[in-house]
C-alpha cells in the first residue's frame, strides 16, 4: 500500500530519526514503512499520525483525509476560533456558497426527493423548476 509518510515527514523538515523518536520506534522501522517493506497496520497509522500531528487517513496516498495546504490553513484557523466566531464564519460561507435544498413531489403531492438541487436537465431525476417545491408542508402541484 502506497503511503505519504516520507512526504509528511519531509514537509515538517524531519529526518527518519526525528519521526522515529516521536513515534517511539527506530529509523529502520520508519524506512521500512515509508518504502512499503513493512505493512502499514492501523496501529502504525495511529502512532505515525500522532507523531506527525495529522489524521491517520492523511498517511495513505490518495486517502480521503488528504487536504490541500489552503484547506488545512482554513481548518487550523477555524479550530482556533471561539464557537461564536465559528458560527459567524459558517454564516458567511452559507451566504457565499449556499446549499440549495429542494423538495420534489409526485402527482399525489408526496415528497419524493428532498436534498441538494441537481443540474442534470431532463429525465425522471431532473430537479428543475417545474418539479421544485419551496416547502414540504405546503406541496405545490407539478406542471
Amino acid at each position: 500500500m502506497s503511503n505519504r509518510i516520507k512526504e509528511l515527514r519531509e514537509d515538517r523538515g524531519w529526518s527518519q530519526e526525528d519521526l522515529a523518536h516521536r513515534a517511539g520506534t527506530t529509523n529502520q522501522q520508519i524506512s521500512n514503512l515509508e518504502n512499503g517493506k513493512r505493512r502499514l497496520t492501523q496501529d502504525w497509522m495511529k502512532r505515525l499520525a500522532d507523531a506527525l500531528e495529522c489524521h491517520p487517513l492523511d498517511i495513505l496516498d490518495g486517502g480521503p483525509g488528504r487536504l490541500k495546504p489552503r484547506e488545512k490553513e482554513m481548518i487550523d484557523k477555524f479550530r482556533g476560533m471561539s464557537e461564536d466566531q465559528q458560527n459567524k464564519v459558517l454564516g458567511v460561507i452559507d451566504l457565499v456558497a449556499p446549499q440549495n435544498t429542494i423538495h420534489i413531489a409526485n402527482e399525489n403531492n408526496e415528497i419524493v426527493y428532498e436534498g441538494p438541487e441537481r443540474r442534470l436537465g431532463g429525465g425522471p431525476d431532473y430537479a428543475g423548476p417545474e418539479r421544485r417545491q419551496t416547502h414540504p408542508k405546503e406541496p405545490q402541484t407539478t406542471k
